[in-house]
């Protein structure tokens, strides 16, 4: 075969094909690297025929599914042209091919003998032949044009490079704005772990705990030593590295700074293997090393390991994988503006509306699953999948659900309450926005719509609504509002809503970044999963409230919820927990004062919930802001009186008459508040000092004292000319400027 140069549209670097110097690699375009060069970047394992024949690894079906949970978690996008670094075997390859069969794929290796292996591994896949080109290219320095990939991936790649934080920079510059990169890798948390497992069962043999062979200890100490060596921060020459297969191990950390240089500006991690029910996460990665390197260590060191494994919730487990994936996406700020229209999700009226993944988690609902789903597929917007996960029914769930069809994508697992089964739905939904549905709740036919419709200033923002209540037949109880509490008007603060106990879930429309930068709900929760991701996850945001039901809330007598014991003790838990990590400005932008809040919340408490710990707490914290109040009237007192004192007679004793006023007034009100809530008959509520609209802003009066004094002059001084012409005077006179340096 002639050699004859060639170029591929992404690179105007001259190729051509190996095919011309050895048949069998017919197919394989290269630059020409030099032995040399291939000697550099290259051990010679890979070089070796006999090395890359002996392994055997056809890990298609693993990636694929990898890849497919991966996706969920950027933008729904069209790729066109992809490059693969490090394409080995091929299984990276082939599962992307799969995914996306109209992809042209690039996949480059550095090694024409693993090329090879990977040609041969296409014989397996000849559907998808046609959109894969063999290119041999050193991944440390790309030949391909700025902006000419849609997607870049490597399966085990970056780990093997001389320079990481220089290949994710040169993938910035060859993806298109907005393009994606991921990449599977070993991180240093898992790793982290193995090594205090091992650490552990080493300290154990030399306490003589437990008994090890020398070649079990030598395997031990030699595994710690090179987990430390390849550590990112060792620095290490050229030839040393050349030597290495495994050349680095990432904390999750590592990738954060060079991502945002190179221009991504959304970078995630995620565990390659789910963390299982049982919490043997560690215990996994010890079998995985041990069995890998033909160790067999004794029973006792694999219980060691199964006790580590407990001493960790899974939610911890599950921040530190040992193999995870990397995924970036590139910034769009050099999109054209026809390309940011199309990608722009905050109007209904573009042309392609942002995709609604409407969640429906069942376990036993077949009484009333089926009016959840019509309503749902009643949905007024039309840009929505519904996704049903069954969690392990017994019941006629599964049926009712298939006789839909296409027209619902459904996952069934088994028990494992509904947070598990929401966040299988996460993992797997393809929308923008994330909209829950109870299997007992209906949406309004136009709920998405409005929801969407009330996006128009910014696309991530959170939304919710009213609800309505209805019984087990449909009829209508109720509706539960922010309105009907109106401890403020705030309503768009974001714990407002959790605080004063009016979310209903299901009225929510979150944008799918909230849970990139939260995590999914916490699955050891059995109760209050929902609020315990949401307090999280709205907190500190400005909301968009919706004032009309769109989620109709059904109670009736299958419902489990506020019943065992278990639920008490977790809903106290989550409340305290809530409210002891509230800070002053939060309550007071919920109430207007500290006190206010106090009193608010213990009402609320008593009142609507059972959950007695969480009501002694909101009590407590009651008593001990009187206790505060009272210091502070007695230390601004005496500072009021060394400010005013010599200046105008007559403005002090006004003052000090007010301050004493206020005193008496204070203890009255609060006497007779807490007689009120200990008498559990009593239904009388004792009006409490609220604070209206104070004569000056709110955050010059950043003490409570400040706050209530005004509130005195509102109460005691009731004649409006009277009061206009004290606060006139005492503004003149500078008061206000003094209280508030």
């Amino acid at each position: 075969m002639k050699k004859t140069n060639v170029y591929l549209p992404e690179s105007n670097v001259p190729m051509y094909d190996l095919g011309s110097l050895d048949s069998a690699l017919s197919g394989i375009f290269t630059v020409g690297y030099d032995e040399k060069t291939i000697s550099a970047y290259m051990t010679d394992y890979y070089s070796s025929e006999a090395s890359v024949e002996g392994q055997a690894y056809d890990l298609v079906d693993m990636y694929k599914d990898v890849f497919s949970l991966t996706l969920t978690q950027i933008k729904p996008k069209h790729f066109e042209t992809a490059l693969e670094l490090g394409a080995g075997f091929g299984s990276g390859t082939y599962a992307m091919a799969q995914l996306y069969p109209n992809m042209k794929i690039i996949a480059s290796e550095l090694s024409t003998q693993m090329l090879l292996k990977h040609k041969r591994t296409g014989t397996k896949y000849p559907t998808c032949e046609k959109q894969i080109t063999r290119c041999q290219i050193n991944a440390d320095k790309l030949i391909f044009n700025d902006n000419c990939f849609d997607l870049v991936f490597g399966t085990a790649t970056l780990h093997h490079v001389f320079n990481p934080k220089g290949i994710i920079k040169d993938i910035g510059r060859v993806l298109k704005p907005g393009g994606v990169a991921i990449f599977t890798e070993p991180f240093e948390p898992g790793y982290g772990l193995l090594r205090l497992a091992y650490t552990l069962i080493l300290k154990q043999h030399q306490e003589g705990l437990l008994s090890l062979t020398n070649t079990q200890h030598n395997y031990l100490c030699s595994a710690l030593d090179y987990w430390a060596y390849i550590n990112v921060d060792n620095a290490r020459t050229t030839d040393e590295l050349k030597n290495m297969d495994d050349k680095w191990i990432f904390p999750y950390s590592f990738f954060d700074e060079v991502a945002e240089l190179a221009g991504f500006d959304f970078v995630h991690k995620m565990p390659i293997v789910q963390i299982s029910e049982e919490k043997c996460h560690i215990e996994n990665i010890y079998k995985t090393h041990t069995q890998g390197n033909n160790i067999e260590l004794p029973d006792s060191a694999l219980e060691l390991v199964r006790l580590i494994d407990k001493c960790f919730s899974k939610q911890q487990l599950e921040s530190m994988p040992h193999d995870g994936v990397l995924i970036l996406q590139k910034s769009k700020t050099n999109c054209t503006e026809a390309q940011d229209c199309e990608e722009r999700v905050n109007t209904v009226n573009s042309e392609i509306k942002p995709l609604v993944s409407i969640i429906i988690p069942v376990y036993n609902g077949s009484n009333y699953l089926r009016e959840a789903i019509d309503s749902a597929l009643a949905q007024t917007y039309s840009n929505v999948e519904i996704i049903v996960v069954n969690d392990g029914s017994i019941d006629e769930s599964e049926e009712i659900v298939k006789s839909y069809g296409s027209k619902i994508k459904y996952y069934s697992k088994t028990n494992g309450g509904v947070a598990t089964a929401l966040n299988m739905g996460i993992k797997n939904m393809q929308g923008e926005y994330f909209s829950w549905l109870s299997h007992d709740d209906l949406y309004a036919p136009d709920k998405i719509e409005k929801n969407i419709n009330a996006l128009k200033h910014n696309s991530k923002s959170i939304v919710y609504s009213d609800y309505d209540g209805i019984d087990e037949n449909g009829n209508y109880t109720g509706t539960g509002s922010v309105r009907n509490v109106r401890r403020s008007n705030n309503f768009e603060f974001g714990l407002y809503p959790i605080i004063c106990g009016q979310l209903h879930c299901c009225s929510l429309l979150i944008h799918r970044s909230h849970f990139e930068k939260h995590g999914l709900f916490n699955e050891e929760l059995k109760t209050t999963q929902d609020y315990d991701l949401f307090f999280k996850m709205l907190r500190g945001q400005q909301l968009v409230y919706i004032p009309e039901s769109l989620v109709m809330g059904r109670t009736h007598s299958g419902q489990t919820t506020h019943i065992s014991d278990r639920t008490i003790m977790e809903c106290d838990a989550l409340w305290i927990s809530m409210l002891s990590s509230l800070t002053l400005e939060e309550m007071c932008q919920i109430c207007g004062s500290e006190f206010q809040f106090w009193v608010d919340q213990v009402l609320f408490m008593k009142e609507f919930t059972p959950y007695r710990n969480a009501t002694d707490y909101a009590f407590e914290q009651l008593k001990n802001c009187n206790i505060k109040l009272k210091d502070l009237s007695q230390k601004y007192s005496s500072q009021l009186s060394e400010m005013c004192i010599n200046s105008d007679l007559q403005l002090y004793s006004k003052f000090s008459l007010l301050l004493a006023e206020l005193t008496d007034e204070y203890d009255r009100k609060f006497n007779a508040f807490t007689t009120s809530i200990a008498n559990e008959n009593s239904s009388h509520i004792i009006a409490t000092p609220q604070l209206g609209k104070a004569p000056i802003k709110s955050r010059i009066l950043k003490s409570l004292f400040h706050r209530l004094w005004l509130i005195s002059v509102k109460l005691r001084i009731n004649e409006p000319i009277k009061r206009t012409k004290l606060y006139k005077y005492m503004q003149k006179k500078g008061v206000f400027q003094r209280l508030k340096s």
